[in-house]
């Protein structure tokens, strides 16, 4: 079936009852407009129908192209980590200062896009808090008039007939006008007959109302808010420290909380992204259902609970004319208002004619009541007699309040108020803070993938803190001391005392050639980094019968050749 133009595929008749402008939100029209198309690429019609597998199909397509970015973004990011991975010759100690700036910046980013989106989750719940406050409104208020029912059938069955039966039992003893006695017995079944069918439609309207009561699905909804509610909260709190991973990785330059946040990272993208297409989908579902709640309302309840169009359409939608003539200044002329503004259709004729027959009928056995009472007055002393027909009187009245209660509240204004306040909790509130998940979902994805593709391009090019901590001590060693165990590049033949300069050998024409002679003995004696001679005048590891002194330079650090001071052990410190 193919949409109209504007995507409204069916009439907007009952919109200016629900909306004060007449026209649904703006983003229940922008979301509305979304296409929805099945496999084929055909347009169908936009009207929800959760029932409808065409529909459903057309939100299933939107949902998946969120998900066709995920495996996009995935594609490149395991092509990246793959040529990485083969790239051997990467520069290992590169400076990384403008890759954390940027980390950090993202990161940072991606925290506000979060707040956002536990912003967009309370208004959701608040939305949805408020519809469900008025759908238990609405069965509150049927269950009430059920309640009125059940005190008319109790006020029939326990009050009047009883006091009936008394009174019909002295009606029963033979009077000496017989022409008196038989119309006080045909008095007596006429005010039966009345008041048994008063208690029929008394029992027909219980079960007009309860059929109503079992409407409301405030329970179900607010089940699942429960559980919506606190797990988006949670998981939007677990991305955040997710982040907090990555702050504490970029201050402490710790590889492996580079390498935790590219694990936790590439779950928060899955994640975020499959949010994206579950809100895509319930944003379009919900606008759907905006456009037109009470066609919405009225088509669910005839199908899954069997209520007539005419009856939820009436509750619902109100007639605004009967409106108006409530409004009106001059109303309290037309009496009763109740009786201009009634279902008039179908099912709902069974709520209408039960008024109007209870009534009637409660009114035929009020004027019976009458008749006994001034024929008793004349046959039958004051005493017993009086005191029953005062009861039945009392009870008669107490079955007319309710049933007038009954058709005052079979009213559709409180129920349409009801009604209205609720679809503005859910289409406005609710869908506000569902297109603000959306966005949040959106940017907050976005952002993650791009901290994890950026995060392991930093630590791919982060050392191990040991060897680190090598080329640092190497650092500090002299340019011919190769870790501490290899030899000079070269003796020269001369010798160098403190602040001499190296009298020959090869290099000796350049001016900054470093002196490294392993051979030649100090001109000054050794000394300890405190001041200190060694035992025997000797370095450790020297041997006590000769002068050879273990190390290069004999213990003195290595000097340019065009003057500069020999620097020994002790000088350093």
């Amino acid at each position: 079936m193919m949409m109209n133009s504007g995507g409204m595929s069916s009439s907007n008749s009952g919109l200016g009852k629900v909306y004060p402008q007449g026209l649904p939100p703006w983003l229940a029209r922008f979301f509305h407009r979304f296409p929805h198309v099945n496999v084929t690429g055909h347009r169908v019609n936009s009207t929800f129908d959760w029932r409808n597998e065409v529909y459903v199909e057309s939100l299933g397509i939107l949902a998946c192209l969120p998900a066709l970015l995920l495996i996009f973004f995935l594609l490149i990011l395991l092509l990246y980590l793959l040529t990485r991975c083969c790239d051997r010759h990467a520069k290992r100690d590169r400076p990384l200062i403008c890759l954390k700036v940027l980390l950090g910046f993202l990161a940072l980013t991606c925290c506000a896009a979060i707040g956002l989106g536990l912003y967009g989750n309370d208004d959701f719940h608040n939305g949805i808090e408020s519809f469900v406050s008025s759908l238990r409104n609405i069965q509150a208020y049927f269950d009430f008039v059920k309640n009125q029912t059940l005190e008319a059938q109790s006020s029939i069955s326990e009050g009047v007939f009883p006091l009936m039966s008394q009174l019909g039992v002295v009606f029963e003893r033979p009077l000496p006008n017989n022409t008196i006695h038989v119309e006080l017995l045909a008095q007596m079944t006429y005010m039966e007959q009345n008041m048994t069918s008063t208690l029929d439609n008394a029992r027909t309207l219980a079960r007009y109302f309860d059929e109503l009561i079992q409407v409301s699905p405030h329970s179900t909804t607010q089940l699942i808010e429960t559980i919506r509610w606190p797990t988006t909260l949670a998981l939007l709190i677990i991305f955040i420290i997710f982040c907090v991973i990555l702050f504490y990785a970029i201050v402490r330059h710790s590889r492996c909380c580079f390498i935790t946040f590219s694990v936790l990272g590439l779950i928060a993208v899955i994640l975020n992204w499959c949010l994206v297409s579950f809100y895509l989908a319930s944003a379009v579902a919900l606008a759907d259902i905006c456009v037109n709640p009470t066609r919405a309302a009225v088509t669910e309840l005839s199908i899954g609970r069997s209520i007539s169009p005419e009856i939820s359409s009436y509750y619902l939608d109100c007639e605004p004319k009967m409106l108006d003539l409530l409004e009106d200044p001059m109303h309290e002329l037309v009496q009763p208002v109740h009786s201009l503004n009634k279902p008039i259709y179908g099912k709902t004729d069974t709520f209408d004619n039960s008024v109007l027959d209870s009534q009637t009928a409660l009114a035929g056995a009020q004027h019976t009541l009458r008749v006994i009472n001034s024929i008793t007055s004349e046959v039958y002393p004051s005493g017993d007699v009086d005191t029953i027909i005062d009861g039945l009187f009392r009870e008669l009245y107490n079955v007319e309040a309710y049933l007038q209660e009954i058709a005052a509240r079979g009213e559709c204004q409180p129920t349409h108020l009801h009604w209205k306040k609720g679809v503005e909790g859910v289409c406005g509130t609710s869908l506000f803070g569902l297109a603000l998940l959306l966005v949040s979902g959106l940017a907050t994805a976005l952002l993650f993938t791009l901290l994890v593709g950026f995060d392991s391009h930093t630590w791919i090019y982060i050392q191990r803190r040991k060897r680190y901590l090598q080329k640092e001590e190497i650092a500090f060693l002299p340019s011919s001391y190769d870790g501490g165990h290899s030899h000079a590049h070269g003796h020269g033949t001369g010798s160098t005392g403190r602040g001499g300069r190296r009298s020959g050998g090869a290099g000796s024409n350049s001016p900054y050639n470093i002196v490294s002679n392993w051979d030649t003995q100090p001109t000054t004696t050794p000394l300890y980094r405190n001041g200190t001679m060694p035992p025997g005048g000797y370095y450790r590891g020297e041997s006590t019968m000769g002068h050879a002194v273990v190390g290069p330079n004999h213990g003195q650090y290595a000097t340019l050749s065009k003057g500069c001071k020999t620097l020994e052990a002790n000088d350093f410190y």
